[in-house]
């Protein structure tokens, strides 16, 4: 059997899967994506996204004028409107776009919530997947079950169109294909909560629908009706729309809704026989409230509705499975690289779980809660059953059509007569009623406004150092959101000064790189953010609050940090604090330990072996760290030996810097590679020897030439990313150079040759101009970044 070897294995090409896929590769972890349907959604599913979902999709490089083409215009989805049918007045109509909302939002993120329908949102999802080197996609592949085998998976898939069953090796499986999930069946995970909540059938269509809009710019109209009850979701008035309209089993079943029955359903809710439509699609679907018990079984992960699915009141299912995914993907990245303990991924279900519980209950109570609508009219919804009963008994079926609907007509016309009344306040009472239907609508608020759910939860846990601090919390903690510097809360959306080189009004998350942990402080502790980041050999990125952010934000800062104006914090790659300082200023080593406690890393401690395992391989018992995707290694060097006190931080930092694999580790030695040869760089594990400058003895520096002057430009950059900058940068004469420290003091010289040749340069030294100074000359390289990529 064909057997593929892959780092992760994606089963479910949606949002989340997309998403999670695209993560990954931006943090150097390739992944193959496997999707049983044919290819993408051709119609609209879930169309609500957050707040949130849009920041962790600007980080993946989807700008907002890309996302504004498929966007429904604010003005357009202004509303949320309750009518007898599309075509007649509005009986209630609460208001979810307005200026006020939008004040909201903007205090405390950049982005704004949309209607994005998820055709549209997987299409621009897929495109900026495409773009990317380390993942690939693969369509009309059925995932059919799975096998652990030591550290990893083996899962069988077969390929729809030739039949053949093929194999999948991976480190990891993930998930994302959906609420019927076949891999969480496979995994044995369980899921609890609410079933068959209510049962839809969902009508695709395209008309144009403005002349019945009219003044209600509306996402969202429920149509009171009993003839045809339900609700519209307008993404585009003049274009195409969704028509949901429930079923009731056992006594109806989605094969009774033909076109021809669905087309006179849709008829009914639109009100006239003016407006043209086409059906484009039917689908029926299942109303459930449920969250897997775990979401991890061994070698397997859940990541959206595979480990959690919501009543779409709310819109919560989507973008709780796109921030899964986000809070995943930078644990499941660490690890493998070899830079972290396994134990941050169990972190990933300890932390959204909690997540998907409270957006379920906020789901399930804004369902039972838009009853309240219906209640106010003096209607019974639990009757509609009856409706469902009477029109698909075995005498009913065995009536001709228009029998049969004089006979709905019988139960259908009292409701009717009920709420044209009440539509049109025909009387003192109706008028009456009508109020408290406005009323029962306004209550709906927490339905469409979620953004404590979106932006307040604050994550507990082993990822997180509790500072003995919690988090304040919303009067309204579905619709409001405190932000806050404790740790476990999102890192705070403010203002950055625009005398920094910024925009006018960037906010504080475009400091967050992915895969990058965020060291930022403001007082005593700013001033040491920026060289403790690049001290540290890993991703970390470090700015000076009172350098990068406005003068009003500090302001904030101070406010959220408890008054504080001494505070450092560290963020995770997900965007939430992760740790924070307020006492002494923090030095190297502490900042170095709050990292290994997050990360799970421990000193090496030697296994005592058995004669038995004397011939054990030493590999299988260490993590490798895999090399920086964007890294140029260098072209020559033999080799370089290094005793280091510091050898784990060291196996990172060298690898970071070189690009390296490791050839061979055990407790005492590790090789480290870039090309052919069995090692350049070898690490000795000398926890006992003493502490000493590396200018006073020993070795100076080691250097690293490369090929042109691009790829060390390049070398630059990306070691800038990872928050590691030169000590010195200046062109020597014979070189142009690059100095860093590793984690022990010792100097790295990264160069390129200034000559092409031998004889041009002893050409060049017998000037005498390097006589004259031999050290040579400093250097900006940001300005010489500048200038090269200028031309």
């Amino acid at each position: 059997m064909h057997e593929l070897d892959v780092p992760v294995l994606i089963v479910g090409a949606g949002p989340v899967g997309l998403t999670m896929a695209a993560l990954l590769a931006d943090q150097g972890i390739a992944s193959l994506l496997i999707e049983q349907r044919d290819g993408l959604h051709q119609a609209p599913q879930a169309h609500v996204i957050s707040a949130r979902t849009r920041e962790i999709l600007a980080s993946l490089g989807i700008a907002d004028d890309v996302l504004a083409r498929v966007t429904t215009p604010p003005a357009d989805a202004r509303y949320v409107t309750w009518r007898r049918n599309l075509a007649e007045e509005d009986i209630a109509r609460i208001e979810i776009g307005g200026e006020a909302r939008f004040v909201q939002l903007d205090a405390v993120s950049a982005k704004r919530s949309a209607n994005v329908p998820q055709h549209h949102l997987e299409r621009l999802l897929f495109e900026a997947l495409s773009g990317r080197t380390r993942c690939e996609t693969r369509f009309g592949q059925t995932w059919l079950d799975a096998e652990e085998e030591g550290d990893g998976a083996v899962s069988r898939v077969e390929d729809s169109a030739s039949g053949e069953v093929y194999r999948v090796r991976s480190q990891w499986l993930l998930a994302a294909d959906g609420a019927s999930s076949s891999v969480r069946r496979g995994a044995g995970i369980a899921m609890a909560g609410d079933t068959n909540l209510a049962h839809m059938i969902t009508m695709n269509f395209e008309a144009d629908l403005r002349p019945l809009v009219k003044d209600s710019p509306s996402i969202l109209f429920w149509t009171l009706s009993a003839k045809a009850p339900g609700t519209f979701i307008v993404h585009d008035a003049a274009r195409y729309a969704v028509f949901m309209t429930p079923y009731f089993p056992p006594h109806e079943q989605p094969g009774d809704f033909p076109v021809a029955r669905c087309e006179r359903m849709l008829r009914a809710a639109l009100g006239s026989a003016d407006v043209p439509f086409r059906i484009s699609s039917l689908s029926h679907w299942t109303m459930q409230a449920h969250v897997a018990d775990r979401y991890r079984q061994g070698r397997t992960l859940l990541v959206g509705d595979a480990a959690h699915r919501f009543p779409p009141t709310g819109g919560l299912g989507l973008n709780t499975g796109i921030a899964d995914a986000h809070n995943l993907a930078w644990k499941l990245a660490l690890v493998m690289q070899g830079r972290a303990g396994e134990g941050l991924i169990d972190t990933y279900g300890a932390e959204r779980r909690p997540v998907a519980l409270a957006n379920c209950e906020a789901s399930v109570k804004n369902f039972h809660k838009m009853r309240e609508v219906t209640a106010a009219m003096g209607i019974d919804d639990r009757r509609l059953p009856m409706l469902g009963r009477i029109r698909s008994s075995a005498l009913a079926r065995a009536l001709p059509d228009h029998v049969r609907a004089a006979i709905g007509g019988v139960f259908v016309a009292p409701v009717e007569w009920r709420t044209r009344r009440i539509a049109k306040a025909a009387s003192t009472r109706c008028a009456a009623i009508r109020q408290r239907v406005q009323r029962a609508a306004e209550d709906q608020m927490a339905h469409f406004s979620t953004v404590g759910l979106d932006l307040g939860h604050a994550y507990r846990g082993a990822a997180v150092c509790d500072d003995g601090t919690t988090a304040p919390v919303a009067p309204d903690p579905v619709r409001e959101v405190c932000q806050s510097l404790t740790p476990g809360a999102r890192w705070p959306h403010f203002h950055l000064a625009p005398d920094t080189g910024v925009a006018y009004r960037t906010s504080s998350h475009a400091l967050l790189r992915p895969g990058h942990f965020l060291l930022a402080g403001t007082g005593r502790h700013g001033a040491v953010c920026e060289p403790l980041a690049a001290s540290l050999g890993t991703a970390v990125v470090g700015v000076n609050l009172d350098l990068a952010a406005s003068h009003k934000a500090l302001a904030q800062v101070v406010a959220w940090n408890d008054g504080h104006a001494d505070a450092m914090v560290l963020v995770r790659p997900d965007g939430h604090v992760a740790w924070r300082s307020t006492a002494k200023v923090p030095d190297l080593n502490e900042v170095s330990a709050v990292l290994r406690a997050l990360l799970q890393v421990t000193p090496f401690q030697p296994t005592p072996r058995s004669q038995g395992n004397a011939m054990t391989n030493p590999m299988d018992m260490f993590p490798l760290p895999s090399p920086d995707p964007q890294a140029r290694s260098p072209r020559k060097l033999a080799h370089v030996v290094l005793a280091t006190r510091q050898f784990e931080a060291s196996i990172r930092w060298w690898s970071v810097v070189l690009g390296a694999r490791t050839m061979f580790r055990n407790e005492m030695l590790c090789f480290l590679s870039y090309d052919e040869e069995h090692h350049r760089v070898a690490l000795i594990n000398a926890p006992t020897h003493s502490p000493g400058k590396a200018e006073t003895a020993g070795v100076d520096h080691v250097a690293f030439t490369y090929g042109t002057l691009d790829d060390l430009l390049h070398t630059y950059a990306r070691l800038k990313s990872h928050g590691m900058q030169p000590v010195w940068s200046i062109n020597h004469g014979p070189t142009t150079s690059l100095y860093y420290l590793d984690p022990e003091g010792v100097k790295v010289e990264l160069q390129v040759d200034n000559f092409e040749s031998a004889s041009e340069l002893d050409a060049w030294f017998r000037a005498g101009d390097f006589a004259t100074n031999p050290i040579g000359v400093e250097f900006d390289p940001e300005e010489l970044l500048a200038s090269h990529r200028a031309g």
